[in-house]
């Protein structure tokens, strides 16, 4: 299938770049460029107030880092998510402590079961279960603090543990994130 990539206008005439890409490559090839100087003139500044992740690109770069990083929660600032996504087609945008993190919206059954036999064992041993959800993380740029859970996956976990009050709480003093069950 041709796709058209670009447009450049050339004298009168308009001609269209092309490439050939299959249905599911829809992540921008990397390219070997030089950048060209840019003169910024006087003109206000296109501002887009909302991005939506219609086609799930930016999902795609996000699924990279956390794939990358073996977590499901990342803060913002370590991503290039621009201020103005409000909604992603995978992710889920939270706000801890007034950072902003990205949330996978699908759980890691995996890891929620490691938690799951975890808060179990406490409970049957007649002790309320009580895990931050604080990790850190390395990066290129050192080490970085995010949540080892996703949204989904504490809602999964609350939702197996209903009968016995779970709760997740962010403590005002400590900034800690806590999961509790048996409380």
């Amino acid at each position: 299938m041709k796709r058209v990539v670009g447009l450049n206008k050339l004298a009168d005439s308009v001609s269209a770049t092309t490439e050939t890409v299959s249905d599911t490559n829809s992540v921008p090839v990397a390219r070997d460029t030089e950048a060209l100087e840019v003169d910024y003139t006087e003109v206000e500044a296109v501002v887009v107030p909302v991005i939506t992740d219609k086609h799930g690109r930016i999902s795609d770069s996000l699924d990279a880092i956390t794939k990358e990083l073996k977590v499901s929660v990342v803060p913002i600032s370590i991503t290039s998510l621009l201020p103005e996504a409000k909604t992603l087609q995978r992710y889920d945008i939270l706000v801890v402590g007034g950072e902003r993190y990205v949330s996978a919206k699908e759980p890691r059954q995996n890891v929620v079961n490691e938690y799951k036999k975890q808060i179990y064992n406490t409970l049957a041993d007649g002790v309320p279960a009580e895990i931050s959800l604080w990790t850190e993380i390395p990066t290129k740029n050192g080490m970085v603090r995010t949540l080892a859970l996703s949204k989904a996956e504490w809602s999964l976990l609350c939702s197996y543990f209903r009968r016995y009050n779970p709760t997740v709480e962010r403590e005002k003093d400590s900034g800690d994130v806590v999961l509790r069950v048996g409380f």
